[in-house]
């Protein structure tokens, strides 16, 4: 389950310095593809998932990411939340 920004979190990154996860919602493609295993290639198609269907809402939902498996999505999940991107805290 995605925590919902509850602590105004960085569009990009949480808190935590070397720690900090990645925002889904809020990463740029660059930021992304600093993942394991996630290149250019994989971060443009997070993205493009990302905008055809709306803010993730569980890091579990990048397994319907093309050429994301079981075993990528268990190395992203603890790396990666789900917070506000930056279009949605100015909706605010």
């Amino acid at each position: 389950e995605c925590i919902q920004n509850p602590l105004n979190v960085p569009a990009e990154r949480s808190n935590g310095g070397e720690a900090s996860q990645i925002n889904l919602n809020g990463a740029s493609k660059d930021v992304l593809s600093e993942l394991p295993g996630i290149g250019p290639t994989l971060a443009e198609r997070i993205i493009e998932y990302r905008e055809m269907n709306g803010p993730f809402q569980s890091p579990g939902e990048l397994i319907h990411v093309s050429r994301i498996g079981p075993k990528t999505l268990e190395r992203l999940e603890p790396l990666v939340f789900c917070g506000e991107s930056l279009e949605e805290r100015g909706k605010k």
